[in-house]
């Protein structure tokens, strides 16, 4: 299994957050090609990469918003004239944070609550039967 999605399991196993950030279109010269992955932690600790310099620190930080709002973007960088480097081109970024799994606790362990708890299960809630 890739590292990276590794991380991501590992991440949300321990109810930690962290933004997928990858490559989705180049156009001209770049660091990076399509594809190119990265995860951003909470703390500004990054995995992988999506090209350095200037462009990680703005896609960092992209990132971090993210995870504040919960919400995935797409982000179009210029890399000569936003950026300042040489490399001259332009790439998209697509940031999806990965947030923990909400919790579902259900009171009662009678047929109703174990249907709802295994639908529940369906939709990726982490449940608690009590």
């Amino acid at each position: 299994m890739n590292q990276l999605y590794q991380k991501v399991l590992d991440a949300q196993k321990s109810n930690l957050r962290v933004a997928v950030c990858m490559i989705v279109n180049t156009k001209g010269s770049t660091p990076r090609e399509k594809g190119a992955k990265m995860l951003v932690y909470p703390n500004g600790d990054i995995f992988g990469s999506i090209g350095g310099g200037e462009l990680e620190k703005a896609v960092i930080a992209d990132a971090l918003k993210s995870l504040k709002t919960g919400r995935a973007d797409l982000f179009r960088h210029d890399l000569l004239h936003q950026h300042n480097m040489c490399c001259g081109g332009s790439v998209d970024i697509f940031i999806e944070p990965v947030m923990e799994k909400n919790k579902l606790y259900i009171f009662g362990a009678g047929h109703t609550g174990h249907a709802l708890a295994r639908h529940a299960l369906s939709l990726d809630f982490e449940v608690v039967l009590i």
